[in-house]
């Protein structure tokens, strides 16, 4: 039988590492490390300013509120380079599961941006930031919730 292989990923709202695991026994290696400032938009604060309305003709113009603050903008964009880097690495790797360990407001915006694949291969997700831990480490702190 075929050792099942493991992606997993550690995130905050500013960096991620990318770990493997070929099989149960043989700890993490490091594959990818990703930071925010890939994806930072250095143009964000130069955008067009918002939207204007008229409340009633001769009324006063009032300005629309963003939808999002720039730094939302930002950590959006951050997990979706991560949820494409993470695909690429899972389909070329050949992996059968993946791990997620995140800040809790990082795990959410991940789990929102996963595609059907990577969210049916998804066998745990811990809303814990164990991005400074060696992958030794991570092995220890993750062995109750999954076998790597």
């Amino acid at each position: 039988m075929k050792p099942k292989k493991t992606l997993v990923v550690l995130a905050n709202d500013g960096q991620a590492r990318i770990l493997e695991n070929e099989a149960p026994g043989k700890g993490l290696i490091e594959n990818t490390n990703l930071a925010a400032a890939l994806v930072a938009d250095p143009e964000a604060e130069r955008r067009d300013r918002r939207g204007r309305s008229n409340a009633a003709p001769g009324m006063a113009r009032h300005a629309f509120d963003p939808p999002r603050s720039v730094a939302e903008h930002d950590e959006i964009a951050f997990a979706k380079a991560v949820v494409d880097a993470v695909e690429t690495r899972f389909v070329r790797g050949g992996f059968d599961r993946l791990v997620l360990v995140a800040a809790p407001k990082t795990l959410g915006t991940l789990r929102d941006h996963l595609p059907k694949g990577l969210n049916d291969a998804l066998v745990a997700d811990v809303p814990k930031d164990f991005l400074k831990k060696k992958p030794d480490e991570v092995v220890k702190l993750l062995e109750d919730t999954i076998l790597l």
